[in-house]
């Protein structure tokens, strides 16, 4: 029985990722003032201030885009978030480079799949119809671990400027040529924690120069086409996004510049860091310090990972005080992880911290913007 439905359940899939797409290029012609730019410090949607109310959603099986994606979840999970007040999520588009797109061993990035798109126009349909922007992950340090088998190619690329390119040509900017009219396609992150490329040897302990030539290049490459597109890159901590700390901001303009040849185009849009307790004993907290206790005070603030769950903190905070905090201490949005209770440990889901991100939106409605999602 099941061998002769498949063919129908498979031809009912593609009509329903073909309509999705179909009616995602219609949307797009009332969606032109939904896009997300900068004044200031600030993010704007339809000339007022916005703020990223969100979780992250960062998988559900793992490498989902062109591997084993489930479409029920992903529809369903994007009602979930708008129900719960929410307006943008951060997803991992490829999770560790053993999915989508494909490298080989010497650094040579290949196109994704059609498969991979498919199911990116699925998703993005359905944030689209629930009001939800997405931050897309692009790579993670997991990528390089060398426990997968293709971290040598990930190494191979990072390190190589012509493999850049190659990275850039086949997949960055396809991403953007593909999404660029879709507002809710609002940013992409480069990487996700690459400080561990960096810091860790299973991660190669790769030198900061060649991070940065990645992160410049890829930024520089955005920023030429005029998307309206943002980027940035998944800090780890503070730590290492700040000049208070002896590092300095690894991501600084100046740094990104001086890895690609002084170009004015290497930059970040916006700073995003992360936070768990360990981080506070040396570097305090964003629940307790400003953008401008950090001297990040020259673009929008995001922290776009922490425990959905207030005993994960190392101080006295609440569910509430996670969604709030930020805001009024003058950061642009807040990520929690993960509204799906995806990876290990046990950091909550919109079951536990859905009605915290709720209440905020009804305390700030100005703020969320958001979308009747019958449209």
């Amino acid at each position: 029985m099941k061998q002769k439905l498949f063919p129908i359940v498979y031809i009912m899939a593609l009509l329903s990722i073909n309509s999705c797409s179909e009616q995602t290029k219609k949307s797009d012609a009332h969606n032109k003032n939904a896009h997300i730019s900068i004044e200031g410090n600030a993010f704007v949607c339809n000339g007022t201030e916005i703020y990223l109310n969100g979780a992250n959603t960062p998988w559900d099986k793992w490498n989902d885009f062109g591997g084993e994606y489930d479409s029920v979840f992903w529809e369903q999970e994007m009602k979930n978030l708008a129900d719960n007040g929410m307006n943008s999520t951060r997803i991992w588009i490829s999770c560790d480079g053993e999915g989508q797109p494909f490298i080989a061993e010497n650094g040579r990035c290949e196109k994704p799949t059609e498969a991979f798109w498919n199911n990116l126009d699925h998703m993005l349909f359905h944030a689209e119809k629930n009001g939800i922007y997405i931050m897309a992950a692009i790579m993670s340090f997991d990528h390089f671990k060398d426990e997968n088998e293709n971290y040598k190619g990930w190494r191979a690329m990072i390190m190589d400027s012509a493999n850049i390119q190659l990275f850039i040509k086949n997949y960055v900017l396809e991403l953007v040529s593909r999404y660029s009219h879709n507002p809710y396609f609002f940013s992409i992150d480069l990487c996700n924690e690459p400080e561990w490329i960096h810091e860790n040897k299973e991660c190669g302990q790769i030198p900061w120069k060649h991070l940065q030539q990645y992160a410049g290049l890829c930024a520089a490459a955005i920023h030429k086409t005029q998307t309206p597109i943002l980027v940035s890159i998944g800090a780890t901590s503070v730590k290492w996004a700040s000049d208070v700390y002896e590092n300095g901001n690894i991501w600084s303009d100046e740094n990104l510049q001086l890895h690609t040849n002084n170009d004015s185009l290497a930059y970040m849009d916006y700073w995003h860091i992360h936070y768990y307790s360990w981080m506070r004993d040396f570097f305090s907290s964003p629940f307790e310090k400003s953008p401008n206790d950090y001297a990040l005070n020259d673009k929008p603030v995001i922290i776009g990972e922490t425990p959905g769950r207030a005993e994960y903190y190392g101080f006295d905070i609440s569910l509430e005080e996670i969604f709030e905090k930020p805001y009024t201490l003058g950061y642009s949005g807040v990520m929690v992880w993960t509204s799906n209770d995806a990876g290990i440990g046990d950091f909550g889901s919109l079951s536990t911290f859905g009605h915290a991100s709720k209440a905020f939106a009804e305390k700030y409605p100005q703020l969320i913007h958001k979308k009747n999602q019958n449209n």
